[in-house]
């Protein structure tokens, strides 16, 4: 056991992690029984580690940002006295010793341009996301969790984040579910949302006999699900309302005879698309709501006692007056996008339990669901 306070245990936990250390193999090398510890490091490595904390803390002294590009890197790596990297496979594998050693805090995401930066000093980094924490929801600039773009450009003055380098710096927010990019232009705060719905959602639902529910039973929830699923929320939700806006205005032209929607009867040539007017929409921390003419959409946290083990879930309700339950799919295909995207194999290595139940609720015979 090792005390935090009086540190305690603290030599013995080193003692521990160097015999681990010892008896670790170095996986990547070409002689695989070559053990980890006493691995014999090129010059040129340890030079370009030296010349990047000096770069560190000569921008620290001048109140300088502390990311560097790979143009910058390359520039520095050419600088080095004594220097024999020479091509692409040597500088990538320096810079990996440098994050492996902790000089440089690298994020090898594809999007964005964001794994071309470097960082240099992770406090100055957590310094700038604290900014976006410290905006409270009492401040006109964020209303219901949302913040314009413009405004949230604002929060880049005095950061170090040019013009040129701003769309790292969300991307970088948006992969830690800091702030979540909309549509209209704006951004979603997660840490804003407030844990219960602002509005009694109970009072604007009607009691229905064609209501349909699903339930997605999980062993847990992914950490960043409900961020990440709100925001796409908004962004289809959105363009749905831009689509009936332009199909409004194109009455007159469009054929009669196409439906919109329907998951009733032989209609089915455009059975999974959902589009609604929206009368009120209501979102928080593990939710959201949506009312439209003759039915309403609910997608929430499901706490309940499955196999006597508490798991979470997703509870989805459907009600539609007109018997079209287009919203169903509309959801579940967002779910499942959500969980294939950003939590890859969690579905098939049993990671998460993941199973549908689906409950048709006082559902008139005639009806015809189709999976």
């Amino acid at each position: 056991e090792l005390s935090c306070k009086t540190l305690e245990g603290l030599d013995g936990l080193r003692q521990l992690i160097f015999q681990v250390t010892c008896n670790m193999k170095d996986v990547g090398s070409f002689i695989c029984s070559q053990k980890l510890a006493a691995r014999l490091i090129p010059r040129s490595y340890l030079s370009l580690q030296e010349a990047v904390l000096a770069e560190q803390q000569k921008r620290s002294q001048n109140d300088d940002v502390q990311y560097l590009t790979d143009k910058q890197i390359e520039q520095i790596v050419e600088q080095t006295p004594g220097n024999d990297i020479k091509d692409y496979e040597d500088l990538q594998a320096a810079i990996s010793f440098l994050i492996e050693t902790g000089s440089l805090l690298h994020f090898p995401d594809t999007s964005h341009g964001l794994r071309n930066l470097y960082f240099l000093d992770p406090v100055w980094l957590s310094e700038c996301l604290q900014r976006i924490f410290n905006i409270k929801s009492s401040k006109s600039v964020a209303k219901n969790g949302l913040i314009k773009a413009e405004d949230f450009r604002m929060l880049l003055v005095g950061t170090g984040f040019t013009e040129q380098t701003e769309e790292q710096y969300f991307q970088f927010l948006a992969k830690f579910e800091i702030a979540l990019p909309v549509a209209n232009n704006s951004y979603l705060l997660p840490h804003l949302l407030p844990a219960k719905p602002a509005l009694d959602i109970h009072g604007l639902c009607h009691q229905s006999t064609n209501t349909v529910q699903r339930v997605f039973k999980m062993s847990f929830v992914p950490v960043g699900f409900w961020q990440r699923f709100i925001a796409r929320m908004l962004i289809s939700l959105a363009e749905m309302d831009l689509q009936l806006f332009e199909n409004k205005k194109n009455t007159k032209t469009r054929n009669k005879n196409v439906t919109i929607y329907s998951f009733t009867g032989t209609q089915r040539n455009r059975c999974s698309t959902f589009r609604v007017k929206r009368t009120h929409t209501v979102y928080w921390q593990e939710g959201l709501f949506v009312t439209f003419d003759g039915g309403y959409l609910s997608v929430e946290s499901s706490d309940v006692n499955w196999k006597k083990k508490k798991s979470g879930g997703i509870k989805i309700i459907c009600q539609s007056e007109a018997r079209d339950f287009s919203a169903m799919a509309f959801i579940t295909d967002h779910v499942n996008s959500l969980i294939d995207q950003w939590f890859p194999g969690k579905k098939n290595n049993c990671s998460i339990l993941y199973i549908v139940l689906e409950f048709i609720l006082e559902i008139i015979p005639v009806l015809e669901i189709i999976p």
